[in-house]
């Protein structure tokens, strides 16, 4: 499958690919405990929000970051970033979702953004985060680095 680079891309739009994703076991389940810990730091938002009657993404960002930051470990700062724009996503759609707090379901679906991912289309990889505790011991090569990314291969979806 080769990906070429649209003329919209090169005037500022992006282009959207899907992909299926084929991770090892391992890469899996570094995959499952980043969506655990994601939709968890969405939950905690919520509850701050409700608490607090703050709705607005960045009223919500002043007052929630740093806490989920330190409630849930192992969450990245891009990570806490996305998940309250989420909350804040998830209470601006309607106003009949103000009643009671939004709890997100553990297994739901988190949307990685470009700061979360990375292409390599010429060695066909997908690079995503992960949580540090949940990615598997480090090869020579990924110890220079500090961040979390998980390679995987992407085949052609069906």
């Amino acid at each position: 499958m080769a990906i070429r680079r649209s003329t919209t891309k090169r005037h500022g739009l992006p282009t959207i690919v899907q992909l299926r994703l084929t991770p090892a076991p391992a890469q899996a389940e570094a995959l499952a405990a980043a969506v655990l810990l994601c939709n968890q730091a969405a939950t905690v938002v919520s509850r701050l929000a409700w608490q607090h009657r703050t709705f607005a993404v960045v009223e919500l960002h002043r007052l929630a970051y740093h806490e989920v930051r330190a409630q849930v470990a192992g969450l990245g700062a891009q990570a806490a970033v996305r998940a309250i724009a989420r909350v804040a996503g998830a209470y601006a759609n309607q106003r009949s979702t103000k009643k009671r707090a939004h709890i997100f379901r553990p297994h739901g679906a988190v949307p990685y953004d470009a700061r979360l991912m990375s292409f390599n289309r010429y060695a066909r990889t997908v690079s995503l985060w992960t949580p540090p505790a949940a990615s598997p011991s480090p090869t020579p090569a990924d110890q220079k680095t500090s961040r979390p990314w998980m390679p995987c291969r992407w085949a052609r979806p069906t």
